[in-house]
């Protein structure tokens, strides 16, 4: 079960803004005094950032969380008993009747009777067969359920190293933003700029540490997501390091349905489900086979020194099954198997279409990746180098510079929006086929 990761980060988004909401400075009404405010927000960003990433951090890299997570995950932990469960139930299948011992008396005799019900139909082994595939059943729910933790946990992991990414362009563009408008402050009182200007460009510096603030909330939410999955308390940051790969070597479509419909534990599970019906179908046909009782006694009177009279008593017992005329049971667990062999084909036509949908998507955001990794971001840098030497030689104005500056972020930002992208379809491109994720 995935967590509601949305609450997560609404909870600390909300404790992010009110810890931050007070930071930027406020404006002050001559333009002399934009360089000091400016260096009074650039010290408020270090301080509160110093106080969101306080208390212990683990680094981690991709194998090494997933590893975590199949350690320490709660959920998965809680679902490992369900193995023991079927385990010990397959055990309490195997248990045969007891015999009874049955002792009466009155004033004059008294009998002691032991009797034992035997089963026909061969019912304990029925019962043992589908106890056993019913463990396997459950063997498999748990591989399931470890499957897709590991997607989920996959995907916060790719989702934080964005985070991360786009925090630091945050930042980056703040401090760019920062130098100019302290240089736009020196440059307004040497009368090189008029006041709207410095004004313009300190006032873009303040709402870009809004964004920095924002962006932390965002990223801390993450990390918080990364320690819920891998069983860590909140008081404790898990940090991704290394690469996460977005390039794979995809073999052909074909290829892939036929490793996935192999190798995907829901294939299996559907195996095991018409197996199953078929063991119920197994029970419900010994079921109508009758259980003959068979008893011995033994009886005598209680007067005298010496019994009168005593003797051996013996018997059995046979139902009448006029039940069993009334198939009812039996179709019904004959039309389960049919349902099942229907299900166990559309389990394999839902993932030859997962993976068909996972092929598709992942090259469409490989191409779109690769889009932006083809120069587009060195452009809009050099754009926004050629309008700040304009500004500073006086022919552009800061209204150009701010749109450079705003593109140039936006074009960093969908570069690091593709990259996600990728990472996330090749993850699920691998879970579709039943591969390793990392």
């Amino acid at each position: 079960m995935k967590p509601n990761r949305n609450r997560i980060i609404e909870c600390i988004a909300v404790a992010v803004t009110f810890v931050g909401g007070g930071h930027p400075a406020a404006a002050t009404a001559h333009p002399a005094g934009f360089a000091t405010a400016a260096h009074n927000t650039d010290t408020t960003e270090i301080n509160a950032t110093a106080s969101l990433f306080g208390g212990p951090t683990l680094h981690v890299t991709p194998a090494a969380y997933l590893q975590m997570v199949l350690n320490r995950n709660h959920g998965l932990a809680a679902e490992n008993f369900r193995g023991s469960i079927a385990e010990a139930e397959l055990k309490a299948a195997k248990v045969v009747n007891d015999p009874e011992l049955t002792f009466e008396g009155s004033k004059e005799v008294y009998s002691l009777e032991l009797g034992y019900t035997v089963e026909f139909g061969r019912k304990r082994g029925a019962r043992i067969r589908q106890a056993r595939t019913f463990a396997e059943m459950e063997r498999h729910e748990v591989d399931l359920y470890a499957a897709e933790l590991r997607l989920a946990a996959a995907e916060a992991y790719i989702e934080a190293v964005a985070e991360a990414e786009m925090l630091e362009v945050r930042r980056s563009s703040y401090r760019y933003m920062l130098e100019m408008s302290r240089s736009d402050s020196l440059r307004y009182r040497a009368g090189e700029i008029t006041e709207n200007d410095a004004r313009q460009s300190s006032l873009e510096a303040r709402t870009l540490l809004g964004e920095v603030y924002r962006q932390e909330g965002a990223y801390m939410a993450s990390l918080v997501v990364l320690g819920f999955y891998a069983g860590v308390g909140a008081d404790t940051l898990l940090l991704p390091v290394g690469e996460v790969r977005a390039d794979i070597d995809a073999a052909p479509l074909p290829l892939l349905i036929e490793r996935g419909q192999e190798g995907r534990v829901e294939t299996a599970l559907a195996n095991l489900g018409v197996e199953m019906a078929r063991r119920e179908l197994a029970v419900a046909r010994s079921e109508q086979k009758p259980d003959v009782d068979l008893f011995i006694g033994y009886e005598r009177d209680w007067k005298g020194m010496l019994p009168r009279k005593h003797m051996l008593t013996g018997g059995v017992t046979i139902p009448l099954k006029f039940s069993s005329a009334n198939k009812g049971s039996v179709r019904a667990a004959s039309l389960a198997v049919g349902q099942e062999v229907r299900a166990e084909t559309g389990v394999r036509a839902e993932i030859e279409a997962e993976i068909a949908a996972a092929y598709h998507l992942y090259n469409a955001a490989l191409r779109n990746y690769d889009h932006y990794r083809s120069g587009i971001m060195d452009e809009a840098r050099r754009v926004l180098e050629g309008f700040v030497y304009g500004y500073r030689a006086g022919e552009t104005d800061i209204l150009e510079v701010l749109i450079a500056q705003r593109t140039y972020n936006e074009t960093r930002e969908q570069y690091i929006e593709s990259q996600k992208e990728a990472r996330l379809a090749a993850v699920n491109l691998l879970y579709a086929c039943g591969m390793e994720l990392f």
